[in-house]
């Protein structure tokens, strides 16, 4: 059936994502690595000099679910006799324990950046750094009902069945920023430091959800909609009915691609208290801030409802179109107002607490770190305990755990190291451990990376 063989693509390709989103933790205690100064503006690179090349920039990529993982979706099973990789769709497969394992509300997402130039250089006690960087973050939440419905329809009676899908929602920006940071060494103890960061946004989408309810039966289907849809995109054309005041069309105008649609500002604030010989606490906050988008902004609101009679729908039966088809006569159904006002949206704050004790003059040390993201609601929180290794000065190595929201953990990697004149690194929050026959990971719910390469003059 296609929403069934889309349904799973969608979940598929989610489930090998993160859950924790931006920065990856596992460079947070290498010292010599230059980027870690994105994770607490405090931190003061070794290197006197630094600059990371545009010809190898660098990357950063997180995305995921907080539900399910690869092994939820595929798995080894006995059929007619023969061991076959099978899905919770096949005829026996086990649909209830992958519906048992969502969670109310299902969030995902993918953000990757990439440093399109950064540097960076010191002044006896003090740092100045400087990075333009592209940024996109995408945040979708489907509500557990949708799951249900998808899975096993609306069953055939005469009561009313209700569907509450009001946490159904999507938020996504894309925007350059440009950062300018300072630290300053007050003295052996105390280290601080910001970041002013001007943001010129690209794209941006977020919804607002007051209501969403279906009511099923055997009838009739009653679909209630309360809620909004801002858009900001400099690259898309708009036509709207003077009269109705409805979206006629919305196309992408290639002329536009790199049009700005908003702009905003933020700053990174962080700050590094050495307590006794050996120990030391550091506290960030990061990405605090919002934007404006005032060009070419949409507004979509709706406060409505739909009702449609004679409706079948059964996930056993081959319904091709059935999504395809009522989705468009929602779509047309449903009265809504368009304007074209200004609006605002927030960046993804986050509190980071960490400390590290060395347990072997200056060579191993502990560490624990904090991550809490201001929004709980779109975003979980993770603490994360450290190995780290300084073995030279010219290679530095991190072993972390990690545990997410309370509800499952991971391991995680961090290497750093010099070689001449170049300082490069590679880092990951969730190292996968198990792989399906394609490489893909099975038991993780995460994927968080990060890499980079720069010249670094000490």
């Amino acid at each position: 059936m296609k929403n069934k063989k889309t349904i799973f693509a969608i979940i598929l390709l989610l489930s090998v994502m993160a859950t924790v989103k931006s920065q990856v933790s596992s460079i947070y205690f290498l010292k010599n690595v230059y980027y870690r100064h994105e994770l607490n503006p405090a931190f003061q690179p070794k290197a006197n000099i630094f600059v990371d090349l545009p010809l190898f920039p660098t990357l950063q990529l997180a995305g995921g679910n907080n539900s399910v993982t690869l092994s939820d979706i595929i798995y080894p099973k006995e059929v007619d006799g023969k061991t076959q990789t099978i899905t919770f769709m096949h005829p026996q497969g086990d649909k209830d324990k992958f519906y048992q394992c969502l969670r109310p509300q299902t969030n995902m997402f993918v953000e990757p950046r990439i440093d399109l130039l950064s540097f960076g250089f010191r002044v006896r006690n003090d740092y100045y750094t400087f990075g333009v960087t592209q940024k996109t973050n995408a945040t979708f939440s489907l509500p557990k009902d949708l799951f249900k419905l998808a899975l096993y329809g609306a069953p055939d009676t005469l009561n009313t069945n209700i569907f509450n899908l009001s946490a159904l929602g999507v938020s996504g920006s894309s925007y350059t920023e440009f950062a300018f940071g300072y630290s300053k060494k007050i003295n052996d103890k105390l280290t601080v430091g910001g970041k002013a960061k001007y943001l010129l946004g690209l794209a941006n989408v977020t919804s607002h959800i007051n209501n969403l309810q279906l009511h099923a039966n055997r009838d009739s289907w009653e679909l209630f909609v309360d809620g909004s849809v801002n858009v900001g995109m400099g690259f898309m054309d708009y036509k709207i009915d003077q009269n109705t005041k409805e979206l006629i069309e919305m196309n992408p105008n290639t002329q536009n691609l790199l049009k700005f649609a908003g702009a905003g500002f933020a700053v990174d604030l962080g700050a590094t208290y050495k307590v006794m010989e050996g120990l030391e606490v550091s506290a960030s906050l990061l990405d605090l801030g919002m934007m404006r988008w005032s060009k070419n902004a949409l507004n979509l609101t709706v406060n409505s409802s739909v009702k449609f009679e004679g409706i079948s729908y059964n996930p056993s039966e081959e319904n091709q179109d059935f999504f395809e088809e009522y989705g468009k006569s929602i779509a047309d159904s449903l009265k809504y107002t368009t304007t074209q006002n200004p609006y605002s949206s927030g960046l993804q704050s986050k509190i980071l607490l960490g400390a590290e004790y060395y347990v072997y003059k200056d060579v191993i040390s502990i560490g624990v770190l904090s991550k809490m993201p201001l929004n709980l609601k779109k975003a979980n929180s993770e603490l994360s305990l450290f190995a780290n290794f300084f073995p030279a000065s010219a290679f530095n190595a991190s072993l972390s755990y990690s545990l997410i929201h309370g509800k499952f953990s991971t391991i995680g990697i961090g290497l750093g190291g010099r070689l001449g004149p170049f300082n490069l690194f590679l880092a990951g929050d969730y190292i996968p451990f198990a792989f399906a026959p394609n490489y893909i990971p099975r038991k993780n719910k995460a994927v968080n990376l990060n890499m980079g390469l720069a010249i670094a003059i000490r």
